[in-house]
């Protein structure tokens, strides 16, 4: 037997156009996408005067909602289920510079699976940020921590994404292994000139964690790693929360690449929570104004959720809705090698955020199911 749902009435997302549109969904997955019928078969739901879009899928959550998962990588499930809140549907759960220890456990967690009856954003694969970083470009991430990178991942199981520093000593042969393995290599943390920069993509990095933070940057006369990245093909991660990125250079990258922008929101655990003291893998943060900073000031993760990545998107660049969607969920999902998420086509997961007006989330569909709602205003 088939568990058919109706979602009908709504602007829907499809790629590169906003169209009117109903979307059957059956045994999670979008099974047609048809004109608007006055008088769709039941059970349906009302997205009228909504955007329905495809679920945000975003790369580097270090926590929310008060927990920190570099700290507790058993917290994962806990932090899944308030994800859908912000559209989130699928996620990389990030590790900030974890020991082998850490690195192993939370492994097992993904590998153990959810509790029984969870529902939720789902988990894509973790991603190590580290510890095989530059330590001095080491941002929030504690200098004890900070490894060089072994010839091969030193773990049973494998994340989803790897975030290095190409310029380190090894960092060759690490790059090789993770390729070797079907691992995301993503460039951060670095002191990498533009040319150490080509080198790792050339080797199998595809990506730029955090554009312009904790990297070196647009020296005119020395390029650094971000013009690197800029003057490439890589995927480009971006936090656009209005405190690690000034607007007009969201803006420049924007009217360049608009088309390899990943949004990240970078999250750590004072997401979703009014600013307040918290932690970041154990170190002390302040957040304060919405941006979250060590006691010497320096940005520690951001606070912000990806629906207001992408409303700070439109409002900075003036990119229509479309654009933005590409980057808040195509764009992240192809950055992975995923072809069934990431945008609204026949055949895909039926993942979806319904945002108002105001682009504000409404309600979250993870395969197929309701796992979010709330009263559209």
């Amino acid at each position: 037997m088939t568990n058919d749902l109706w979602i009908r009435g709504g602007s829907v997302a499809l790629p590169g156009e906003l169209v009117e549109a109903d979307l059957l969904l059956r045994d999670g997955h979008i099974c047609a996408i048809e004109e608007p019928n006055l008088d769709p078969p039941e059970p349906s739901f009302n997205a009228a005067g909504l955007f329905v879009l495809p679920g945000f899928v975003d790369l580097q959550v270090n926590g929310g909602w008060g927990l920190d998962l570099t700290s507790n990588p058993g917290a994962v499930w806990e932090l899944g289920e308030q994800l859908p809140s912000a559209g989130v549907t699928a996620w990389l759960p990030t590790l900030v510079s974890p020991g082998s220890r850490t690195r192993d456990e939370a492994l097992a967690v993904l590998d153990a699976g959810p509790p029984r009856s969870w529902s939720g954003a789902k988990p894509l694969g973790w991603h190590f940020e580290g510890p095989w970083l530059n330590p001095r470009k080491r941002g929030a991430h504690r200098q004890s921590a900070i490894r060089l990178p072994p010839a091969k991942l030193d773990t049973d199981g494998s994340p989803a994404l790897v975030t290095l520093a190409p310029e380190i000593e090894g960092a060759g042969e690490l790059i090789a292994d993770l390729r070797r393995r079907g691992i995301v290599v993503s460039i951060g943390h670095t002191l990498a000139s533009s040319s150490e920069v080509k080198q790792a993509l050339r080797a199998g990095a595809s990506m730029g964690t955090h554009l312009f933070n904790a990297m070196s940057g647009l020296d005119h006369h020395s390029p650094g790693a971000a013009a690197g990245l800029l003057d490439s093909d890589a995927w480009l991660g971006l936090i656009v929360d209005g405190h690690h990125v000034a607007p007009e250079l969201v803006r420049l990258v924007w009217g360049a690449h608009a088309s390899r922008v990943v949004l990240v929101s970078d999250a750590m655990a004072a997401a979703g929570l009014a600013d307040q003291s918290s932690t970041l893998a154990g170190k002390g943060v302040t957040v304060a104004n919405g941006a979250a900073r060590l006691a010497d000031g320096t940005l520690a993760g951001s606070v912000i959720s990806m629906a207001e990545a992408v409303r700070n998107l439109v409002a900075t660049t003036g990119c229509d809705l479309i654009e933005a969607v590409a980057a808040a969920s195509t764009n992240p999902a192809r950055a992975l090698g995923r072809t069934d998420i990431g945008e609204i086509s026949q055949g895909f997961r039926a993942d979806f955020a319904v945002l108002d007006q105001d682009l504000k989330v409404v309600a979250t569909f993870v395969n197929g199911s309701l796992v979010f709602s709330r009263p559209a205003n």
